[in-house]
């Protein structure tokens, strides 16, 4: 119980002093064996005495894409697509993408000189950035009234080039373009394919707009703002891309909770093919833009695991190549949805979390400082009992 009373107490001391509301941490071993879970806090400051549980539903926003390059990797596999395909054929929408250049009330465009291919959407060299993300296309899409990703749909992923498909690495609607390419591919919605053809047991996790009947309750929304204030912020109304029930989001879409994630992340434990998801996908010249992937117009996204620590990009995730000082292991994988969830794998170990909260804008320094206390003390006690006789994880 030593491990488990260490855990809570972690994140405990963080709620105590700064306000955060509630959130649930959770960890996964190869054997897919729960390590750890627990829910502090409150589920939501609009409804009075609702405790966090362990199976409260998050918006986990990024998270989805890991599930969707599965997905993909998967038709790979079958030889339906492969990672050097031009995506013209399949999704000729990005074939019709130009580069965006200029600045306000002055916007050129100009036609790329290289094809997509489907591990530039997978790795995110394509040269796609979310409005969110990017001065340029959020200037863009605010004078031209353009669709973002916020609003879900062909439209709203349907943003200009930034830079050549293949010379920087950035963050944008890249694999949201990957679940439409699985959907064509497939033939099926990506709602279905993931039923279909990713079930491992996960019961609670789907687009926002395609809920099973009685699904558990949602955690509250919160946006913390200048004044280091929490307001709550209901997500159900508010984002759109939430609502479809004909547009699945691959990149941003989902609704889960800790125990169905973990189902996911400990399969990645394992090695197989999804070991091509941890090889390092971006070469050397693109590695400085993964030291500091803070979003122009969103500052929150702080380099979490510190700037010294050698980084590289999987398929759908960031690589830590060095260990961390919390206890994670070189070659672990890590990264975040939009409301401040996380999720860690770590093969070297065995052991995979996630870290669930709902608060806007991203990086929300408390939950950051919970994640980091509560990784410490697992590994600490993880490490503490490797040198005892029972190493059960009835016994952690």
């Amino acid at each position: 119980m030593a491990l488990h009373d260490d855990i809570r107490a972690s994140i405990d001391s963080v709620l105590e002093t700064s306000g955060l509301p509630g959130l649930v941490y959770a960890a996964v071993n190869k054997h897919g064996e729960i390590v750890y879970e627990g829910a502090m806090g409150e589920r939501s400051a609009n409804e009075p005495d609702t405790k966090m549980t362990v199976d409260t539903n998050f918006w986990v926003a990024s998270f989805t894409k890991l599930v969707t390059t599965i997905a993909c990797l998967q038709l790979i596999e079958q030889g339906k697509v492969s990672l050097t395909d031009i995506v013209d054929p399949i999704l000729p929408e990005v074939a019709e993408l130009q580069i965006l250049e200029g600045s306000k009330g002055n916007w050129t465009f100009r036609k790329p000189k290289t094809k997509i291919t489907v591990k530039m959407l997978l790795n995110h060299t394509a040269g796609l950035r979310y409005k969110e993300f990017t001065k340029l296309i959020h200037e863009w899409t605010v004078e031209t009234s353009h669709p973002t990703e916020w609003e879900g749909g062909i439209e709203g992923i349907s943003l200009p080039l930034v830079a050549e498909p293949g010379e920087t690495w950035g963050y944008g609607s890249a694999v949201d373009w990957i679940g439409v390419l699985v959907e064509r591919v497939s033939g099926l919605k990506l709602n279905e394919y993931f039923r279909q053809q990713c079930p491992l047991g996960i019961k609670n996790t789907f687009f926002g707009g395609d809920a099973p009947s009685d699904p558990p309750p949602r955690a509250g929304g919160y946006a913390r703002g200048p004044d280091g204030k929490l307001n709550t912020f209901e997500l159900q109304g508010t984002v759109p891309l939430l609502e479809s029930n004909t547009f699945h989001a691959g990149g941003a879409g989902l609704i889960s909770n800790a125990s169905d994630f973990l189902k996911i992340l400990a399969c990645l434990l394992n090695e197989g093919t999804v070991a091509l998801m941890f090889q390092d996908s971006i070469p050397p010249s693109l590695i400085e833009s993964l030291h500091n992937p803070t979003p122009e117009t969103e500052p929150g996204l702080r380099d979490v695991v510190g700037p010294d620590i050698a980084k590289g990009w999987g398929l759908s995730f960031m690589i830590t190549k060095d260990p961390l000082p919390t206890g994670r292991g070189a070659g672990s994988a890590w990264w975040t949805g939009i409301a401040s969830c996380y999720y860690t794998i770590d093969p070297a170990n065995g052991i995979a979390t996630v870290c669930l909260s709902q608060i806007l804008p991203i990086g929300d320094p408390a939950v950051v400082n919970a994640w980091k206390k509560a990784e410490t003390e697992l590994y600490r006690g993880l490490q503490v009992r490797s040198a005892g006789p029972d190493l059960s994880a009835s016994h952690l």
